[in-house]
């Protein structure tokens, strides 16, 4: 009769489980589109959100100089630019992630602030964004007692 292994901690099973029900070259597949993750025509934050993903899949977080270079290195080539300058005081990922949106957020605002709307004729928005079109709400009211 076989005896069974009595598994007390949860990294534990989940080793085993890995082990058992996941294909050899799966992590492999995972490192391989981590280290070719691209932002492309992706926003900042899905970019962030999928890089998260393959990083807590991939079980990678220890190693921090690594995790920061491959961030950076798939940004759009406008954020990776500006945030290469800044990539020599990064110590963590969270610090390259908030340089990334920071500079994100700039480079819209530039764009948004040379916008101009037909609406109002003012800046920074277009007329399909523009704040002082009308907006009717109807209150129906029933005088029924």
């Amino acid at each position: 009769m076989k005896r069974r292994v009595v598994i007390e901690y949860r990294e534990e099973m989940k080793e085993k489980l890995t082990e058992k029900y996941l294909f050899k070259y799966y992590r492999d597949y995972l490192l391989d589109h981590l280290h070719n993750l691209n932002q492309g025509y992706m926003s900042i934050q899905d970019y962030i959100t999928t890089f998260e993903n393959l990083i807590h899949r991939c079980d990678m977080r220890e190693y921090r100089s690594q995790m920061i270079t491959i961030f950076v290195s798939g940004l759009r080539s406008k954020i990776k630019r500006a945030t290469i300058t800044d990539s020599y005081n990064l110590n963590t990922v969270k610090e390259a992630i908030n340089v990334a949106l920071n500079i994100d957020l700039t480079f819209k605002r530039l764009v948004n602030a040379n916008a101009r709307c037909s609406e109002c004729e003012g800046y920074e928005h277009y007329d399909y964004q523009c704040f002082s079109k009308s907006q009717h709400v109807s209150i129906v009211s029933s005088d029924k007692c």
